[in-house]
């Protein structure tokens, strides 16, 4: 059963990598990753206090993740429509790009429609086309710096794993 374990768990690893850097909830899958481990292998080493840990950890990166991008945004000067924009906008160009390039091309496209969402919506509010492009780059430099810091956090979350399984 542990080889098996060792699968799922490398499995849910590289999953949850990928899914840092298309800006989807990749550190809860490491997290379900090292849960399933635990549960075929039944490894007391991973501790169910280790799991809470690292349930914790995903969700509050989850949260700060959202945060970040907001925060990014309204320090370039993005109203609340800009960031609704850059939402919506950041959805439909993940969609489009997956039908274009899949994983790479919704990556690329969730950024660039977030610009052009958050573009949209501010000059739709200012019709002042140079507050509206800060709007958008300020959208865009929040949802980099958060994957980055969601991805590094994964890593550091992948390194306390092995230890434990090792």
């Amino acid at each position: 059963m542990h080889v098996l374990g060792l699968i799922v768990l490398f499995l849910f690893i590289t999953i949850g990598m990928a899914l840092c850097l298309v800006a989807l909830p990749g550190p809860l899958v490491i997290f379900f990753g090292a849960l399933l481990y635990r549960a075929i292998t039944d490894n007391t080493d991973v501790s169910v206090w280790f799991l809470a840990v690292l349930c914790t950890i995903g969700v509050v990166c989850e949260v700060l993740e959202y945060f970040s991008g907001v925060v990014g945004a309204r320090r370039f000067g993005a109203s609340r429509r800009a960031l609704w924009g850059a939402l919506g906008g950041g959805m439909a160009g993940a969609v489009v790009g997956w039908f274009t390039f899949p994983v790479i091309g919704s990556l690329a496209g969730g950024i660039a429609g977030a610009f052009v969402g958050a573009f949209a919506a501010e000059y739709g509010k200012r019709k002042e086309a140079a507050g509206s492009f800060r709007a958008g780059v300020g959208t865009v430099a929040g949802r980099l710096v958060a994957m980055l810091v969601k991805a590094a956090v994964a890593v550091g979350m992948i390194i306390a794993i092995l230890f434990q399984v090792f």
